[in-house]
Protein backbone atom coordinates (compact mmCIF):
# COMPACT_ATOMS: atom_id res chain seq x y z
CA UNK A 1 0.00 0.00 0.00
CA UNK A 2 2.85 2.53 0.38
CA UNK A 3 4.73 1.57 -2.94
CA UNK A 4 0.91 2.66 -4.32
CA UNK A 5 0.70 5.80 -2.01
CA UNK A 6 3.78 7.30 -3.09
CA UNK A 7 3.68 6.59 -6.79
CA UNK A 8 0.15 8.65 -6.82
CA UNK A 9 1.79 11.72 -4.76
CA UNK A 10 5.29 11.59 -7.28
CA UNK A 11 3.28 11.40 -10.40
CA UNK A 12 0.99 14.06 -8.74
CA UNK A 13 4.04 16.22 -7.86
CA UNK A 14 5.74 16.07 -10.68
CA UNK A 15 3.03 16.82 -13.54
CA UNK A 16 1.96 19.79 -11.44
CA UNK A 17 5.84 20.90 -11.88
CA UNK A 18 5.31 19.68 -16.06
CA UNK A 19 2.26 21.99 -16.23
CA UNK A 20 2.90 25.07 -14.32
CA UNK A 21 -0.43 27.03 -15.41
CA UNK A 22 -3.92 27.43 -13.85
CA UNK A 23 -5.06 24.54 -14.76
CA UNK A 24 -2.25 22.59 -13.35
CA UNK A 25 -4.26 20.55 -11.03
CA UNK A 26 -6.98 19.56 -13.13
CA UNK A 27 -4.47 18.61 -15.92
CA UNK A 28 -2.61 15.97 -13.70
CA UNK A 29 -6.02 14.72 -11.97
CA UNK A 30 -7.13 14.14 -15.35
CA UNK A 31 -4.00 12.42 -16.50
CA UNK A 32 -3.75 10.07 -13.02
CA UNK A 33 -7.38 9.31 -13.58
CA UNK A 34 -6.48 7.75 -16.82
CA UNK A 35 -3.79 5.95 -15.90
CA UNK A 36 -6.43 4.58 -12.69
CA UNK A 37 -6.55 0.28 -12.85
CA UNK A 38 -3.13 -0.05 -15.08
CA UNK A 39 -0.14 1.94 -13.47
CA UNK A 40 -2.12 3.76 -10.01
CA UNK A 41 -4.59 1.86 -7.84
CA UNK A 42 -8.29 3.42 -8.18
CA UNK A 43 -9.42 3.05 -4.69
CA UNK A 44 -6.94 6.12 -3.83
CA UNK A 45 -8.08 8.16 -6.10
CA UNK A 46 -10.80 9.57 -4.47
CA UNK A 47 -8.32 10.88 -1.30
CA UNK A 48 -5.49 11.65 -3.78
CA UNK A 49 -8.53 14.36 -5.46
CA UNK A 50 -9.28 15.93 -2.56
CA UNK A 51 -6.33 16.00 -0.63
CA UNK A 52 -5.07 17.76 -4.04
CA UNK A 53 -7.35 20.31 -3.79
CA UNK A 54 -6.95 21.25 -0.37
CA UNK A 55 -3.16 21.52 -0.67
CA UNK A 56 -2.71 22.84 -4.08
CA UNK A 57 -3.49 26.24 -4.81
CA UNK A 58 -3.85 26.83 -8.69
CA UNK A 59 -5.80 29.89 -9.02
CA UNK A 60 -8.83 30.37 -11.17
CA UNK A 61 -8.68 31.90 -14.39
CA UNK A 62 -12.09 33.80 -13.36
CA UNK A 63 -11.01 35.02 -10.31
CA UNK A 64 -8.74 38.25 -9.96
CA UNK A 65 -5.42 37.66 -8.24
CA UNK A 66 -2.88 39.56 -7.41
CA UNK A 67 0.31 38.76 -5.43
CA UNK A 68 1.47 40.69 -2.42
CA UNK A 69 4.73 41.02 -0.44
CA UNK A 70 4.36 40.75 3.30
CA UNK A 71 6.56 40.96 6.03
CA UNK A 72 6.15 37.28 7.89
CA UNK A 73 4.57 38.95 11.10
CA UNK A 74 1.27 39.77 8.43
CA UNK A 75 1.08 36.16 7.18
CA UNK A 76 -1.65 34.47 8.37
CA UNK A 77 -3.10 30.73 8.33
CA UNK A 78 -4.93 29.64 4.90
CA UNK A 79 -2.88 32.41 2.75
CA UNK A 80 -1.23 30.81 -0.48
CA UNK A 81 2.71 31.22 -0.90
CA UNK A 82 2.73 32.47 -4.70
CA UNK A 83 6.90 32.39 -4.99
CA UNK A 84 9.22 29.66 -3.23
CA UNK A 85 9.91 31.48 -0.12
CA UNK A 86 14.18 31.12 1.18
CA UNK A 87 16.41 32.19 3.56
CA UNK A 88 18.86 34.38 2.71
CA UNK A 89 21.45 31.81 2.47
CA UNK A 90 19.03 30.11 -0.72
CA UNK A 91 17.56 27.20 1.70
CA UNK A 92 14.19 26.55 0.71
CA UNK A 93 11.81 26.42 3.21
CA UNK A 94 8.43 26.14 1.53
CA UNK A 95 7.40 25.94 -1.71
CA UNK A 96 4.94 27.91 -3.84
CA UNK A 97 1.18 26.97 -3.73
CA UNK A 98 1.26 26.18 -1.00
CA UNK A 99 -1.18 26.99 2.17
CA UNK A 100 0.21 28.80 5.05
CA UNK A 101 -0.62 26.84 8.33
CA UNK A 102 0.83 27.60 12.32
CA UNK A 103 3.55 25.27 12.00
CA UNK A 104 5.06 26.80 8.82
CA UNK A 105 4.44 30.44 9.73
CA UNK A 106 6.39 29.48 12.61
CA UNK A 107 9.08 28.42 10.88
CA UNK A 108 9.53 31.41 8.38
CA UNK A 109 9.93 33.56 10.89
CA UNK A 110 12.57 31.64 12.79
CA UNK A 111 14.43 31.84 9.61
CA UNK A 112 13.75 35.40 8.82
CA UNK A 113 15.36 36.08 12.19
CA UNK A 114 18.53 34.16 11.77
CA UNK A 115 19.06 33.92 7.72
CA UNK A 116 16.85 37.03 6.91
CA UNK A 117 16.46 37.32 3.37
CA UNK A 118 16.60 40.52 1.56
CA UNK A 119 12.52 40.46 0.43
CA UNK A 120 9.22 39.50 2.20
CA UNK A 121 7.20 36.36 1.86
CA UNK A 122 4.70 36.63 -1.67
CA UNK A 123 1.43 35.66 -1.31
CA UNK A 124 -1.53 35.43 -3.50
CA UNK A 125 -4.80 37.62 -3.03
CA UNK A 126 -8.03 38.13 -4.13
Amino acid sequence: PGARIIAIADFIDRNLEKYMSDVALEMTLRDLNEQLGRRFDPRLYSHFSRLAHQVCFCAPSDVETSERELPPNELKEGMIVSRDVKSGTGILLLSKNIALNSMNIKAIKRYYTIDPPKRGVFIWAR
